[in-house]
């Protein structure tokens, strides 16, 4: 008996489930797609795991911070994994928070930005990523400062790559940039679940008069589910972790394994 009624709840999460996943699927031309809104994307769990992916990442930026906070922005997103029969993604849905600080850097040389930044970072008890920031130095040296790369196309410091170092536990990016090089990112609503969007003001960074910025970035992945239904990092029993992770539509012209056949 007791068998039955856990498979009857079982069917009824399913039903549940499909239902909202029909109202805002966005089917592909083959194979299997997910595209619903995720159930489990304001369920407690969820809920407090985003909260401290958000005080995680501001902590990390903070101890990163060296100068004047120009502007913002949080991007808080889930998105549906691809299931197809050429690629299938490690997750059926997944949720990660980023934020993106950008910071005034005083001196108008960046040699002496990278320099400054390496030395703050290291006062700030981050730990750096010597490989990246290695590159970054040895890029400046060798192109930046003659202003041009081996093929002779122009090098300027919005062409070096990004370095990196962990602060508060959390990986942060750390890019040079002059102002006009600053773009802001915006998720795309029609194939993911929006839960918090705040743009960078870019006339804030444009308008500051600083010759050179540094935008620092963290993000942490909070929420997993597995195509099996499996939650990443939460501990309950089977009954309840065993559920479908999202709506599934087969196409012809292909092999497709969805949940339920």
């Amino acid at each position: 008996m007791g068998v039955t009624r856990t498979r009857e709840r079982r069917w009824a999460r399913r039903v549940v489930i499909a239902a909202v996943g029909s109202v805002s699927l966005a089917l592909l031309v083959a194979g299997c797609s997910q595209g619903h809104v995720d159930a489990q994307a304001y369920d407690p769990y969820t809920v407090a795991q985003r909260a401290d992916a958000a005080a995680s990442t501001e902590a990390a930026l903070s101890r990163a911070t060296d100068g004047a906070m120009l502007t913002t922005q949080t991007t808080d997103v889930c998105s549906p994994g691809r299931k197809t029969w050429w690629v299938q993604d490690f997750s059926a849905w997944s949720c990660a928070r980023s934020s993106r600080w950008v910071v005034a850097v005083a001196s108008s040389d960046p040699a002496e930005a990278i320099v400054g930044y390496r030395a703050h970072l290291t006062e700030a008890g981050c730990t750096i990523d010597e490989a990246s920031f290695g590159m970054v130095e040895d890029y400046w040296a060798d192109y930046g400062v003659p202003g041009q790369n081996d093929s002779g196309d122009r090098y300027t410091v919005d062409d070096l790559p990004s370095a990196f170092a962990t602060c508060e536990n959390e990986r942060v990016g750390i890019d040079f940039q002059t102002p006009a090089a600053v773009q802001a990112s915006a998720p795309s609503p029609s194939s993911s679940l929006v839960i918090e969007y705040d743009a960078l003001d870019l006339s804030a960074v444009t308008s500051a008069g600083t010759p050179l910025v540094v935008v620092l970035d963290s993000r942490r992945n909070y929420h997993s589910v597995s195509w099996t239904g499996e939650i990443s990092g939460k501990d309950e029993d089977v009954e309840e972790s065993d559920f479908p992770p999202g709506w599934c539509a087969c196409h012809s012209g292909g092999d497709c394994d969805c949940p339920g056949g």
